[in-house]
């Protein structure tokens, strides 16, 4: 449960949230990391998608644990580039 509460506390603070460990997180994020992911990775998701959608208005919405840690779309966000972190490694 430490560790569920570490990702969720950093989603938290990078966000501005306050996403409790709730059954319906809790499920996604053991989901998650039963198939390798780590705490690392959830936060390299968080800071991935915060700078992506953060000041998008109607993204900014998705920045939840349903749409982050959905099975179908975690492995994407994690992998993703950020524009402007794309243009430094360039």
């Amino acid at each position: 449960m430490e560790e569920i509460s570490a990702i969720l506390n950093d989603l938290n603070e990078k966000g501005g949230f306050r996403y409790r460990p709730g059954a319906a997180n809790v499920a996604l994020i053991k989901a998650r990391l039963s198939e390798g992911y780590t705490l690392e990775d959830f936060q390299i998701v968080h800071s991935n998608m915060i700078e992506r959608w953060g000041n998008d208005d109607v993204m900014h919405q998705y920045l939840r644990p349903a749409t982050l840690y959905c099975a179908s779309k975690f492995e994407g966000y994690l992998n993703c580039i950020v524009k402007t972190k794309l243009d430094d490694w360039r």
